[in-house]
């Protein structure tokens, strides 16, 4: 698909068209650029043109299974392939028989099966052409674009962190650009104090796992590998030779990103625990305030939620990113803060003010609503370290799972 050069000066070469990249019918592609070698632009042919260069294309390989005498055929063949839309790859297998039955036994298999598969190929799919002048014989083309990122809320939990207003912190994408590379890698940056939580490969259809038998499968030639399992702060995956795979599969990337124990979790579970031995305190201390309110009590009682949220770094947008139980812990501990401060303003009814009995002595009285707030306010503290103990036991796992000498100098 590129002309033939004669040797000429640089400034005489001609053109070379190539094709850059391969996108499914109706999908938009944000932000795309080509560059060359030294960084320079690189211009794409317009629509009609590269339409043009693939009628070329299948028109060459047309004649080389049929000859030159059937162009009703080749005709409606071009129409199948720029017809609007996309057609299911069994329909267009179908429409591609029906159209070629009258000449089929003309051809030999190998060319009419290339024939076919480059039709169905571009009956769902079009063609983004590049349109180089090289100033030798070798050359390196890139290209950068946007890719829309799916399935950020394709689960419960997803979907609870979305309905919080917490931005995805899991990514779907789709891999298609390994099957048309002989080496490919990708690269995503984690937010600050984020670390890769798990990075797999999955049937888009079955939701099955990728493993390594299955890489090998589809082509004996194929090498997949993904920096699993080490708490980076970026995800990478590199693959090689999947442009000679025997079919592309609907294979899928899965990326979820989690903070760095113990970050704004240990900090909120401090937070927590002070805000509840702080109430649990008051419920003995100052059981009931009699009319007299104290204003250092009831401000320190008001400020505990918004000194945590200092306290922890919170932006608005810092706080989109932390975890779902950073969030609701944080929110848990400015609520218990605020009854207990509503509680400490009004007096005390009778029925909240209750004396204890131990070993035949009474004890001064105890505010029970108070108490219970406190008590509320503990079960979050111990629920936010329990969680943190958690996170902190898989963090330091993947450290010390793969992040040794010994394992990176096998």
């Amino acid at each position: 698909m590129a002309n033939q050069r004669p040797e000429r000066s640089s400034a005489d070469l001609p053109l070379v068209l190539v094709p850059l990249i391969f996108a499914t019918k109706g999908t938009m592609l944000d932000n795309v650029d080509t560059f060359g070698g030294d960084a320079s632009a690189i211009p794409f042919l317009s629509q009609e043109d590269a339409r043009g260069m693939v009628a070329h294309v299948l028109k060459a390989l047309f004649e080389d299974a049929f000859g030159q005498d059937d162009e009703a055929v080749l005709f409606a063949l071009l129409r199948l392939v720029f017809r609007p839309g996309r057609e299911s790859a069994e329909h267009a297998r179908q429409y591609f028989n029906l159209i070629v039955a009258s000449i089929r036994s003309r051809a030999d298999a190998s060319k009419l099966a290339r024939l076919q598969g480059v039709c169905t190929f571009l009956v769902r799919n079009y063609v983004i052409v590049a349109e180089v002048s090289p100033a030798s014989d070798s050359w390196v083309l890139r290209y950068t674009k946007t890719i829309p990122i799916y399935g950020r809320a394709d689960s419960p939990f997803r979907r609870r962190r979305v309905r919080f207003g917490l931005q995805p912190n899991a990514y779907v994408i789709p891999l298609n650009l390994p099957f048309t590379a002989a080496s490919y890698h990708f690269r995503m940056q984690a937010s600050p104090n984020s670390y890769v939580k798990a990075h797999y490969l999955q049937w888009a259809k079955s939701g099955r796992t990728v493993r390594q038998e299955d890489i090998r499968a589809i082509s004996d030639r194929a090498y997949l590998r993904i920096r699993h399992r080490q708490a980076l702060p970026y995800a990478h995956l590199y693959t090689r030779r999947f442009d000679t795979c025997k079919y592309p599969k609907d294979m899928v990337m899965h990326v979820v990103f989690d903070e760095v124990p113990p970050g704004a979790l240990g900090l909120t579970c401090g937070i927590a625990l002070i805000s509840a031995s702080v109430i649990t305190v008051l419920s003995f201390v100052a059981p009931s305030n009699q009319g007299r309110i104290s204003g250092d009590v009831l401000a320190f009682l008001l400020a505990i939620s918004p000194v945590a949220a200092t306290f922890v770094g919170y932006s608005m947008e810092k706080l989109q990113r932390s975890s779902l139980a950073t969030f609701l812990g944080l929110l848990a501990t400015g609520l218990t803060s605020l009854v207990a401060a509503l509680l400490y303003v009004r007096p005390a009814a009778s029925w909240m003010l209750h004396h204890t009995v131990a070993i035949g002595h009474t004890s001064p009285e105890v505010n029970v609503a108070l108490l219970a707030v406190g008590t509320c306010g503990l079960i979050n503290a111990i629920s936010l370290w329990w969680l943190l103990r958690r996170e902190l036991a898989h963090y330091v796992d993947l450290l010390s799972e793969k992040n040794t000498v010994n394992v990176m100098f096998r």
